[in-house]
């Protein structure tokens, strides 16, 4: 686990904290698609699961992202390193 590496975070129009999941996937060492796939089956977290348009540098990139929250309360219970 790499905490010296910064994970992007979006709000949306409800004032809503989101985490890039490619981000935080690479700061535990795992793997990003294999995550979004777990998440995806659990009906709970993918409810809360968002796409946002991210400019990184002098780019937009399309982002998955997962809502703070579940994050902190529910998402670490499903983590399986890869």
């Amino acid at each position: 686990m790499r905490f010296d590496l910064p994970c992007l975070t979006v709000r949306d129009q409800a004032r809503a904290i989101f985490i890039v999941e490619s981000d935080r996937c690479q700061a535990l060492g795992i793997q990003t698609d294999a995550q979004l796939r777990r998440i995806q089956r659990h009906e709970h977290l993918a409810a809360r699961l968002h796409t946002f348009r991210v400019r990184r540098g002098h780019r937009i990139e399309t982002m998955q992202c997962l809502h703070l929250q579940l994050t902190v309360a529910g998402w670490c219970r499903f983590l399986q390193p890869a």
